[in-house]
């Protein structure tokens, strides 16, 4: 009846490598938007949409199902798992967001399904066509009847206010200042919300001045961090920073800090993930990208004491199991960004492989940011005062899966390359 799940789910990932992973609106059905069709007309267009996946109850992915429009309400057949009846009355009115790469209906909370199309064209026929179906007495029962009277037109909407900025939040301000000076230490800070070409990383930029003042709280010289931010932060920069500024200045007796909020993407064929820079080309990853193995190998070989390492993004790459909350940013899924083992460097991600990383729209922050900072602040202090990489990645790990599960969605961040290994590690 479809193409196999195999098929269905590589479609997914590579267009998850073009897209990211942000929720942007494609488009929201009124009557003075959905085309003049039949009933009949719609009935068959639901039967003959191109493949897709359905995520039921936010847990399950079934890439085997078709659906057809009954009398009462939309049937999804499933070969893997049955089907499923959603009643007309019961639905809102569709609409379709693009993130990670797919096009998507959340028909939740009354029908518990979000729909994954490969295309715009046919999530667009699928809402289209499901407006027709609940809204029948408008419309002609088949190509030969006439019309209804339209309605009168709706009045022109009012001018929309241009979005306020990204708001305050309590951790925008560090509560502490370190007593002691830290010339030794560097930091190198990248933030790209808005990309040339991509979708947008709700936030990042805004991460990435909190997390300096927090730094500098913590005695980071201002001479010695970096940050690249929005056009900035283009691949040469990176690894000019990465390549020729961090071995000019650091020493020994360096701790290196190193934080990247942004979009990623994977390589399908070599399973490598890369960073994608303000100027990446997810199409061209090898040559327009950073790779994340190349970005560990550069910390590794600097001859610092200690690499601290965030990143606010995640490794999922969308479809399947992803249900993408808006501010999502995606980085990649089953390919190879293992971290080095020799101690050197610590890192910490926002969420596992297999997740998204999300944000909060209240503070104005990625989730993981908004807790790894309110932890540096003095939350994630241990038992002595201190705040180690095991007592914050304790903190982390509740704060923001408990965040991520009011938004009907799972993130947990990760230690890497354990917490045996690493959460004595002192931070602050």
């Amino acid at each position: 009846m479809r193409p196999n799940a195999s098929r269905v789910l590589a479609g997914l990932l590579a267009a998850a490598m073009l897209q990211g992973c942000v929720e942007v609106p494609v488009l929201s059905v009124s009557s003075d938007t959905v085309p003049r069709i039949s009933v009949a007309e719609a009935r068959a267009g639901l039967a003959a949409v191109s493949p897709f996946s359905v995520l039921y109850g936010g847990h399950v992915a079934f890439n085997d199902c078709g659906m057809k429009g009954g009398r009462d309400g939309l049937n999804l057949v499933c070969q893997s798992h049955g089907s499923f009846a959603c009643p007309y009355g019961s639905l809102r009115d569709g609409s379709v967001t693009l993130a990670g790469g797919g096009y998507h209906v959340d028909l939740r909370p009354e029908c518990n399904v979000f729909i994954t199309f490969l295309t715009e064209a046919s999530a667009a026929s699928f809402v289209n066509a499901l407006y027709v179906m609940k809204h029948p007495a408008d419309f002609p029962q088949d190509p030969s009847s006439p019309a209804p009277l339209a309605a009168a037109p709706a009045p022109a909407p009012a001018p929309q206010a241009r979005p306020e900025a990204a708001p305050a939040s309590d951790v925008d301000e560090p509560s502490y200042k370190s007593a002691a000076p830290r010339p030794d230490d560097f930091a190198l800070l990248i933030g790209i919300s808005k990309y040339r070409d991509i979708p947008e990383a709700q936030f990042a930029e805004k991460d990435v001045r909190a997390v300096k003042r927090h730094l500098l709280a913590m005695g980071y010289p201002e001479e010695n961090i970096v940050s690249l931010l929005g056009d900035h932060a283009t691949n040469s920069s990176i690894a000019e920073k990465l390549e020729r500024w961090f071995p000019m200045n650091v020493s020994a007796a360096s701790t290196v800090f190193v934080y990247y909020s942004g979009h990623g993407a994977p390589d399908p064929e070599s399973k490598q993930a890369y960073l994608v820079p303000w100027d990446g080309q997810p199409g061209d990853l090898a040559d327009t990208a950073f790779p994340l193995a190349r970005f560990y190998k550069d910390l590794q070989k600097l001859p610092a004491k200690r690499v601290l390492v965030a990143l606010d993004s995640c490794f999922s790459g969308a479809g399947g199991r992803s249900v993408l909350a808006k501010g999502a940013r995606p980085l990649v899924t089953r390919v190879d960004a293992a971290v080095p083992q020799d101690g050197k460097l610590v890192v910490f991600t926002a969420s596992q492989a297999d997740q998204i990383s999300g944000t909060l729209e209240d503070q104005g922050h990625g989730a993981f940011t908004y807790y790894f900072l309110k932890g540096l602040d003095g939350e994630a202090s241990d038992g002595s005062g201190r705040v180690t990489a095991g007592s914050l990645y304790g903190y982390l790990a509740k704060r923001v899966s408990a965040a991520a599960h009011r938004q009907e969605r799972e993130q947990n961040p990760q230690l890497l390359p354990s917490v045996e290994a690493s959460g004595a590690v002192p931070l602050r």
